[in-house]
């Protein structure tokens, strides 16, 4: 006899599962990612540069400029958008 068997796959990951909201300090910005939960099955890095990942989906201290969150899956999938311009508070 055969057994049937489920194996299910993890969704995939594109830019609309990826938000950002920021706030501003006069010791930079601290910037906070947030992907959509029903993702299961994955788990994250992110950048603010494309190139260095980090496992936390916040980021402190961040400068003045504009800048383009990257989430990556451990499939190697990404996705990026763009946040608002990070102005410095005085």
């Amino acid at each position: 006899t055969s057994t049937a068997r489920l194996i299910s796959t993890p969704s995939f990951l594109v830019s609309t599962d990826v938000t950002s909201s920021y706030v501003n300090s006069p010791n930079g910005a601290t910037v906070s990612i947030v992907v959509n939960t029903s993702l299961t099955g994955l788990t994250f890095t992110y950048s603010l540069d494309g190139v260095t990942f980090q496992s936390s989906p916040v980021f402190s201290g961040i400068l003045e400029g504009d800048y383009t969150i990257t989430v990556k899956d451990q499939l190697g999938c990404t996705a990026s958008i763009p946040i608002n311009p990070i102005t410095q508070v005085l």
